[in-house]
C-alpha cells in the first residue's frame, strides 16, 4: 500500500462530502449515547445501564473517527505529498482546526476542576502543559475525551513527514504495522511508547487505504458496500455486547476499522455517483461533531447530577431522560460551532501567516 498522487476530478464542491460529514456526526452521537447511558447507571443514580446496554459499543464511534481521519487527511492533502514547501500550510491548517476550540473547552474544564477534590493533580503545571499541547502524559488530559486527540496529533505529525519527503510514506506504514504488532506482545508504562504501540494507530492505515482505493478506482454497487460495512460494524458491536470475543485490543480495532473503511468506500462512491445526498441537518450535525465530542462529558454528568438533586432523575421515563441527555449537548454543540468555532476559524484564516497560505 502506498500514498498515490492521483486525485479524482469529481470531488464535491470544496473537497468535502456531505455524507462523510453526516457519518462523522453519527459517530459522535454513538459516543454521546454510550456515555449518557453509563452516566445514569452509577450507583447513586439508576444503578443499571438503560436499554439493556444496547449502546454499549458506542465507544466504537472513536474507531470510525480514526479511520475517517486517515481518509480525510490523505484525500485532502495528497497533492501536498512530496512537496516540502507545503508542510507549513498543512501544519497550520491541522493546528488551527484542532487547538482553538479545544483550548476554549479546556478553559471551562480547568475552571470546573479548580473546585474538584483532585484539583492539585489535575491542575499541576506538567499535566496542564501536556493537556494543552495534547502530549502523552500520565493520566487523562484535563478534557478527558481528548486522549483520542493525542492519536490524531501523532498521525498529523507523521503525515507531515510524507509531505517533506514522499519516501517516508512506505517507511511510516511499515513502522506503524511493526509497532502495533509489538504492542500486542508487550505493554509499556511510558506514555510515549504506549501511544506508539497502541492498536488504535492501525485504524489510520485503514483510512489511508480507503482514500487510495477511492482515488484510483470506482466502487461497484456502492450502496451495497455501504450497507455491508454498516452490517459488519453493527455485527461486531453485537459480538462485543454478548462477550463472545474480547474486542478491547487489536482484534477490535481491526474489525471496527475494516468495517468503517468499507462504509467510507460505499458512502463516498455513492455520493460521487449522485446516489446519495445528505440534507442540511445531517451536514450540520457533522459540522458540530468536534465540539459535541469535546463538551458532552462536561454536560452530561452535570445534567445528571442536577436532575438527581432536584429529584426528577428517577421520575422521568428512561427514554426521555436519555433523549434529553443527548439533545442538550447537541444543542450546545451547535451553538458552540456557530458562535465560537466558525468565528475563530474565520479570524485565523484572515490572519494566516504568509508562509502558511
Amino acid at each position: 500500500m502506498r500514498i498515490t498522487e492521483t486525485v479524482p476530478a469529481n470531488r464535491t464542491e470544496g473537497g468535502k462530502f456531505g455524507g462523510v460529514q453526516g457519518a462523522r456526526g453519527i459517530a459522535a452521537l454513538m459516543v454521546v449515547f454510550y456515555h449518557a447511558t453509563r452516566s445514569v447507571s452509577l450507583p447513586q443514580y439508576l444503578r443499571h445501564i438503560p436499554f439493556g446496554n444496547a449502546f454499549g459499543f458506542g465507544h466504537a464511534g472513536v474507531d470510525f473517527f480514526f479511520v475517517l481521519s486517515g481518509f480525510i487527511i490523505t484525500y485532502a492533502h495528497i497533492a501536498d505529498v512530496g512537496h516540502p514547501h507545503r508542510v507549513h500550510r498543512y501544519l497550520w491548517r491541522r493546528a488551527t482546526r484542532v487547538y482553538p476550540i479545544y483550548w476554549f473547552v479546556t478553559a471551562f474544564e480547568i475552571a470546573r476542576s479548580a473546585f474538584s477534590p483532585d484539583a492539585a493533580a489535575r491542575l499541576a503545571p506538567s499535566h496542564l502543559l501536556n493537556s494543552l499541547l495534547l502530549l502523552p502524559g500520565a493520566g487523562e488530559p484535563v478534557v478527558s475525551v481528548a486522549w483520542t486527540l493525542r492519536f490524531e496529533m501523532l498521525f498529523y505529525l507523521l503525515f507531515s513527514l510524507t509531505i517533506i519527503d514522499r519516501r517516508f510514506s512506505r517507511i511510516l506504514i511499515f513502522a506503524a504495522i511493526l509497532l502495533v504488532s509489538i504492542g500486542t506482545l508487550t505493554a509499556s508504562a511510558d506514555p510515549w511508547l504506549a501511544l506508539l504501540l497502541s492498536p488504535f494507530n492501525i485504524e489510520f492505515l485503514f483510512g489511508i487505504a480507503a482514500a487510495n482505493v477511492l482515488m484510483n478506482y470506482r466502487i461497484p454497487f456502492s450502496l451495497i458496500v455501504l450497507a455491508a460495512g454498516a452490517i459488519f460494524f453493527l455485527g461486531t458491536g453485537a459480538i462485543e455486547l454478548r462477550g463472545l470475543v474480547p474486542l478491547n485490543g487489536l482484534l477490535g480495532r481491526m474489525l471496527y476499522g475494516s468495517a468503517s473503511a468499507a462504509m467510507l468506500l460505499g458512502l463516498v462512491e455513492a455520493e460521487r455517483q449522485g446516489r446519495f445526498r445528505l440534507g442540511k441537518t445531517g451536514v450540520m450535525l457533522g459540522d458540530c461533531s468536534y465540539g459535541l465530542y469535546l463538551i458532552h462529558l462536561l454536560v452530561i454528568p452535570l445534567t445528571v447530577r442536577v436532575c438527581s438533586e432536584i429529584g426528577i432523575l428517577r421520575l422521568l421515563p428512561v427514554g426521555i431522560l436519555i433523549a434529553a441527555l443527548v439533545a442538550l449537548p447537541v444543542a450546545l454543540a451547535v451553538m458552540l460551532h456557530l458562535r465560537v468555532e466558525l468565528p475563530l476559524m474565520a479570524y485565523l484564516r484572515k490572519h494566516t501567516p504568509r508562509a502558511c497560505r
